[in-house]
């Protein structure tokens, strides 16, 4: 039995260990991650840590291309969301964190980007804060992997 928790136990470490590293920066800067120029804030879950936003990133703006509606639930920076947009010129999108500064981070990547027509962000546990007039044709939420 100990056998099969202990490669657990070691990723979960790994997993913390990156999360720690990422967190040490106490102020925000510019990165870019795949395709995409970003801002990241401190406390905020940052795209260069996980290859798996910048793989989405990339894979989910392909699979929505013709689309009118997305929804990101657990923006972030707002990587998903600006990639998606950028690539699908006519597509409206939503992005929503939990995580008020996750929020503003994106606020601040969508106008670096200039999609404000587009996209939009807003503070919202799931869909508490998401008007119930809204329709998607795809919500999106990437949950971070690992043993967490």
């Amino acid at each position: 039995m100990t056998r099969d928790i202990e490669p657990k136990w070691k990723h979960l470490k790994n997993t913390a260990e990156m999360l720690k590293k990422a967190s040490e920066k106490k102020t925000q800067y510019k990165t870019r991650v795949g395709e995409i120029d970003l801002f990241i804030f401190p406390r905020v879950f940052n795209p260069e840590i996980f290859f798996s936003s910048k793989w989405f990133a990339s894979e989910i703006s392909k699979i929505v291309k013709d689309e009118k509606n997305f929804m990101e639930i657990g923006c972030g920076t707002g990587i998903i969301s600006i990639a998606v947009a950028k690539l699908n010129p006519t597509i409206r999108v939503v992005a929503s964190d939990i995580n008020a500064q996750a929020v503003e981070n994106t606020l601040q990547n969508i106008i670096f980007h200039n999609l404000q027509k587009r996209v939009s962000a807003c503070q919202s546990d799931v869909f508490e804060n998401i008007s119930k007039e809204n329709k998607f044709d795809t919500i999106f939420w990437a949950m971070p992997f690992g043993y967490l």
